[in-house]
This record gives C-alpha cells, sequence and structure tokens, in this order.
C-alpha cells in the first residue's frame, strides 16, 4: 500500500511540474506543514434574470444565450497545446465529462470499465456518429481520434505544456520526455529508443478504445473527463498545421462539441450554433451562444446595461459590487450561489532566501489568519486546508492536515 501511495505522489507531483511547479514546491504543498499560505476556497455570486432550475426552461426556437463575457481573446481552440487558450469549451466534447456532481459520466465514450485493478481502461464510443463538424462537413468521432490527440500531446516535438495530465498512461512520461532526433525518432533518459507506439493506447476498432496505465489507477475517469483529454482532428491537423486549424478565419475548425465555431470577431465577439451531429443534440435548446469579448471590469455594466450581441445574461458579481446587488430589491432577487472548484493560495517561491527554510515557511503559514482572509471577500471565499476544493474528486477534510496549517502567531514566532 506504501508503494502505491508513494508512487501516486510521484505522478500527482508530475503534474505540479507540468504546471510550474519545482519539487520543493510540490514538497511544500504535499507535506502541509510546509503548504502554501493564504489558502481559500471560493464561493461565487452570480446574476442572470433567467437563472432557473434545467428541467423548467423550454426554449424557443429562436432563444438565444449571451453568455459569461471571455475576459480575453482566445488564443486558438486548440486544448492539446494550450489549456488556457481561453477558447470556449463547449465546442469540444471528451469521452467523459463531469456532471452537476463532479462526477466522471460518458460523452463521446457511450460506457466505460476497467480490469480489476484498474490498470487497463476501455472505452466504448457511441457507433455510427457524425460528431465532428466544420458546418459544411461532418466525420465520426472515432477511437483513433483519441489515439492520434494523446500522442499528439505527448509527443515532445510538439511542446504541450500540460501533457504531464496523461502520465498515467503507459510510457507517456518516457515519451514526453525522451529527447527528439533529426531522424525523427526518440531516445529516452536511459538512452533507449520509445516512440508514439509505444503508447498504452490504442484503438481496438473505430468505437472501442483501450488505454493501459502505469500501474493501478482507478481515478483515470477523472483524468479522462477533464479538457486535457479532448481529442483534436487529425485531418484538420495535418493539412493546416498545428499554427492554423484551429485559429478559425480561412480555415473553418473542426470540432466535436455540442456548439460549433460560427464567427470569431477577434476583440468582439465569438458566436457558437448547435451541433447537429453531437450525440446528445436533440437536448440542446440554444439556437446560438454569443460570448463577446469584456473585461471583467466591465462585465458588470455589460450586464445591467449592454445591449445586442454585447448584453449580458449571466456574470459573476464581485465583492466591490455584491453589497450594491444584495441590497437591490431587484437586483437581488437575480443573485444566485455556487461553489467554485478553485483555490486561491499565496506560494512563496521557497529556491529564494529566506523562504528556502522550512522554518519560515512553516512560521508563514501560522502567522495568517485564513477566516479574516475569507471574511475580507464579502462572503466570496471560505477558508481551505486542502489544495483540492470542496467537492472535487481528491479533497480531503482532515483535521489533522488543517491542523498543521492553523493560525497561530506564538507558534509562528516560535519557528
Amino acid at each position: 500500500m506504501a508503494e502505491q501511495l508513494n508512487e501516486q505522489l510521484r505522478h500527482l507531483e508530475q503534474r505540479f511540474k507540468s504546471a510550474g511547479v519545482n519539487r520543493r514546491g510540490f514538497m511544500k504543498i504535499a507535506a502541509g506543514a510546509a503548504a502554501g499560505t493564504a489558502t481559500i476556497d471560493g464561493v461565487a455570486r452570480y446574476v442572470g434574470p433567467g437563472a432557473v432550475a434545467q428541467d423548467e426552461v423550454e426554449a424557443g426556437p429562436d432563444e438565444t444565450f449571451y453568455n459569461f463575457a471571455l475576459r480575453n481573446d482566445p488564443l486558438s481552440f486548440d486544448w492539446n497545446l494550450n489549456l488556457y487558450c481561453n477558447a470556449d469549451v463547449e465546442t469540444f466534447s471528451g469521452l467523459l465529462m463531469f456532471d452537476a456532481d463532479l462526477n466522471a459520466v460518458p460523452d463521446w465514450a457511450e460506457t466505460f470499465e476497467s480490469n480489476e485493478d484498474a490498470s487497463v481502461w476501455t472505452f466504448n464510443l457511441r457507433p455510427d456518429n457524425q460528431g465532428w463538424s466544420n458546418r459544411t462537413e461532418q466525420r465520426p468521432v472515432t477511437a483513433g481520434d483519441f489515439v492520434y490527440s494523446f500522442r499528439r500531446q505527448l509527443d515532445p516535438r510538439n511542446g504541450a505544456a500540460y501533457a504531464g495530465f496523461l502520465f498515467d498512461i503507459q510510457n507517456a512520461e518516457r515519451f514526453n520526455t525522451s529527447t527528439p532526433n533529426d531522424d525523427g525518432t526518440y531516445t529516452d533518459a536511459d538512452g533507449e529508443a520509445v516512440s508514439a507506439e509505444d503508447l498504452g493506447v490504442v484503438a481496438v476498432d473505430d468505437w472501442t478504445l483501450e488505454v493501459t496505465m502505469q500501474g493501478p489507477r482507478g481515478y483515470f475517469p477523472q483524468v479522462v473527463a477533464y479538457l486535457a483529454a479532448y481529442p483534436s482532428p487529425e485531418w484538420a491537423v495535418e493539412e493546416f498545421g498545428s499554427d492554423r486549424w484551429a485559429l478559425g478565419g480561412d480555415v473553418p475548425l473542426w470540432s466535436n462539441g455540442p456548439f460549433l465555431l460560427e464567427a470569431w470577431e477577434r476583440e468582439v465577439l465569438v458566436t457558437l450554433v448547435p451541433n447537429p451531429g453531437h450525440w446528445n443534440a436533440e437536448n440542446i435548446r440554444l439556437q446560438r451562444v454569443y460570448d463577446p469579448i469584456i473585461p471583467a471590469e466591465s462585465a458588470i455594466l455589460a450586464y445591467e446595461e449592454g445591449e445586442g450581441t454585447q448584453q449580458l445574461d449571466w456574470v459573476n458579481v464581485d465583492a466591490a459590487n455584491l453589497s450594491r446587488y444584495e441590497d437591490d430589491p431587484e437586483l437581488s432577487e437575480q443573485l444566485r450561489e455556487y461553489v467554485y472548484p478553485g483555490i486561491w493560495m499565496l506560494v512563496p517561491s521557497n529556491g529564494i532566501p529566506p523562504f528556502d527554510q522550512i522554518e519560515v515557511r512553516r512560521a508563514l503559514s501560522h502567522a495568517v489568519d485564513r477566516t479574516r482572509v475569507a471574511n475580507i471577500t464579502n462572503g466570496l471565499a471560505i477558508e481551505a486546508s486542502c489544495m483540492v476544493p470542496i467537492g472535487v474528486f481528491g479533497f480531503l477534510d482532515d483535521p489533522a492536515l488543517a491542523e498543521i496549517q492553523r493560525f497561530d502567531p506564538e507558534l509562528a514566532m516560535e519557528q
């Protein structure tokens, strides 16, 4: 059990590395005693006049939704190479997705199962679909699309910054950290040849994907449900290249999500329309989605006074505006609250003095009053002692973890 836990921690460490956290930073996070300070969990408040339960919505044939504004123009729609491309996630779908309770449930994979020790996962895709579309043509979403996409992300030549999310797959880390050679081959850290074909990802047939892990990985469905496992269309990437296929404009975007990119007016507006080939198309109520590019500081004004495509039907309310909304008889009726699955933290650079000393980091951790920090957000945050948000797979409500991070000025001075 201890050996398996250590292996899981090593893989977790690799994910932090892929996000720019070094080993010392990871140990600071994982050990607890030297954890990042001022950790708080998010509670988001938003407003929307049409915010009612989903089963109460009856959409007309021309219903539109002016979505939560994109704060910045998308960099591209290529999730394989940039998880923070700021594109609309509704344009792509993976094997699985998260439901409202953050459980991994079927998306393009109609069913999924593992062997006895969860070291091999099998995903059965919805057969005979036409899920890929660029609004003029359609193609099926197949197991081969995911084989191609996983290989593409893990290929060191592509430099995908978040390839570490897939390191649970057999030989994924070995391939991703290998050295590309001029002749197109790859050499791993031990000087041995390695290739994409060595990855534990196999299309048994068009509708069956088999993924072999480095070892038991009972949590792999949670990884697959994340956008890091979205597919990309091989034919479009190979024809137009990674620098053009996902930029819209003169190259229509191929995607397989519930919505397709209809138009992209740079720095102004992204417009989406339903994908008729999506497996859940009959339940897509909205006929058009407008995502205006509006900076965060202007979003409230766009909600209250915006017109046309610059109107917002849904917007987060920041602490500066929350009291005004709560005190307004009309606006207060439009407020809704949900737990935002995110963590805000203070992570000092532990490679720079004095934070290279664990005693200093412990002192800082005990010196920060997380409850007070949360309170000054006007109810928009709650204190946290775990690096995983409440409600997300992996969250630990561990009193021991909270104890070693408790606010204690005297203990801080003793370090």
